[in-house]
This record gives C-alpha cells, structure tokens and sequence, in this order.
C-alpha cells in the first residue's frame, strides 16, 4: 500500500492541473460547424489532447440538452468535475451518480486515480 501511496503522490506533483491544462490546450479556439464539428468532436479532441498530459477524461452525456461535454472522475469522491470543451470553462462538479449527466468511460479504473490533486 505504500508503494500505491507513493505512486499517486509521485504523479501529483510532476503532473499538470486540469486548469493548467486547459489554460494551454486550444480546442476552444475551433469553429463549431453544424454537422461538422459539433459537441461531441471538440469532447473528443480535448479528451485526445487531456491524454499527452496524462489527465483522463471522460465524455458526458447531458440527455436534457442533447449535448456532449467533458468530465474528470475523481474516484476518491465519485465524483465528475464537468467542463464544456466549445470554451474550455468547468461548469461544476456532480455526483458520479447524477441522473443529469451520462459518464461515458473512456479509461482503465486506475487510469483514474492519476487524476487525483489534479483537478484545481
């Protein structure tokens, strides 16, 4: 358990925050074009870019609105703090069991846990 401990710690403090990240990624700056590149494309290439930096991201599904967004689990909490990937702001964090949102998995269970101190 030890060795897990320092792991987790190691890949906190050489890792990138979620903020540092989408303060440098530029998926926001792409046009949205109707039928083109829609919600589901800019979710897609934020969570390819969130991936060179080691932060694993996951697509979530917003039924009420039809709409694709972004999301970091944090497995501590159960958490999912949500980002809208068409302009790069965390709109807030829900309860992984939320019935407004469809967490659409994207990694291995421990990928996950590097997530963690990495979302401010």
């Amino acid at each position: 358990m030890k060795n897990l401990s320092s792991i987790i710690i190691t890949g906190i403090v050489l890792s990138i925050s979620l903020s540092q990240f989408l303060a440098i990624d530029n998926t926001d700056t792409h046009t949205y074009i109707n039928g083109t590149y829609v919600c589901k494309d800019f979710s897609m290439e934020l969570i390819h870019n969130a991936y060179n930096y080691r932060l694993y991201l996951d697509f979530i599904y917003i039924p009420k609105y039809d709409h694709m967004m972004v999301g970091m689990y944090n497995p501590l909490t159960k958490t999912i703090t949500i980002i809208e990937p068409q302009n790069d702001q965390i709109i807030g964090t829900v309860k992984e069991s939320s019935k407004d949102y469809v967490r659409i998995k994207v990694w291995h269970k421990y990928q996950y846990w590097r997530n963690i101190g990495r979302i401010n």
